[in-house]
């Protein structure tokens, strides 16, 4: 067993011995426990992205986001947003071009050693944090709080982003903010080997949170295609390529044909970002 399955390993067995919580956390029932298994069975294969998202929906999530870092830029690597458009924001567009920079864990992240993980809650960082940066990726939003989970694995420098609603009727049963140190680390430490394992898909990373049909407006857009001629391409109405493009917006959490370019690293002319 390798070091990265070993320690997923652990960790998954030690959550899993967990019946019942002490009082404030969470209790792991029967299908929380059966959508990790998924998980930890799918990690370098396609079907991960869906079981992951599954998993963090479950665990209370209401957005989303991962990024890997470099010297001076971040990437995007997931967006998914469970609520509306609206409260979803355009957190990952705005993040990669340029509101890293003012995020003291993109900082953090950069000097970890190999190995580390390390989870971070927002209360703990907020003395560090600009004004205008809360107002944007949390005031407007509407989002309470979040977990980060900085994961260093191999070379990669990671963050892993779990967002809680304000509005209690958008949380899940199981509250974020009363979920165990412990089964952070495994969330983090599961995508950053999922990542290390996948084999780079033919598509930017975000894409990965699309149905078939809405990854394959965003790609025609990407191209620079007009609707009419991405409708021709994939053999459906115009109509239903405004849909789609909706529902891709609303999953990936952003608002803008250009928002799209930038969570995926792709210039307007169809370049790769460098």
């Amino acid at each position: 067993m390798g070091k990265a399955a070993a320690i997923l390993y652990d960790a998954s067995m030690a959550i899993a011995t967990q019946t019942s919580a002490p009082s404030g956390l969470v209790s792991f029932d029967g299908r929380l426990l059966d959508s990790l298994s998924k998980c930890v069975s799918s990690i370098g294969r396609d079907a991960f992205t869906d079981n992951f998202l599954e998993f963090v929906l479950q665990v209370g999530a209401a957005q989303v986001t991962a990024f890997s870092y470099e010297a001076d830029r971040a990437s995007c690597l997931l967006s998914r947003n469970f609520l509306s458009e609206e409260k979803g924001g355009t957190l990952a567009a705005a993040y990669v071009d340029g509101w890293f920079r003012e995020d003291p864990l993109f900082r953090r992240a950069r000097a970890m050693d190999d190995g580390e993980c390390a989870v971070v809650r927002l209360e703990s960082l907020l003395p560090e944090l600009d004004e205008n940066y809360v107002s944007m990726f949390f005031g407007a939003p509407g989002f309470r709080t979040k977990t980060a989970i900085l994961v260093a694995q191999d070379s990669r420098r990671m963050i892993l982003n779990l967002y809680l609603a304000r509005d209690p009727r958008s949380a899940s049963p199981i509250a974020l903010d009363h979920v165990p140190a412990e089964l952070y680390q495994l969330i983090g430490r599961m995508l950053a080997t999922h990542f290390a394992r996948l084999k780079p898909p033919a598509f930017p990373l975000p894409l990965a949170v699309l149905s078939e049909r809405e990854r394959q407006v965003c790609l025609g857009m990407l191209a620079g295609r007009k609707a009419e001629a991405i409708a021709e391409h994939i053999g459906v109405s115009a109509n239903s390529v405004v849909t789609y493009r909706q529902r891709a917006y609303q999953k990936l959490g952003i608002s803008s044909r250009g928002q799209l370019f930038s969570i995926c690293h792709v210039q307007e002319d169809g370049a790769s970002s460098a």
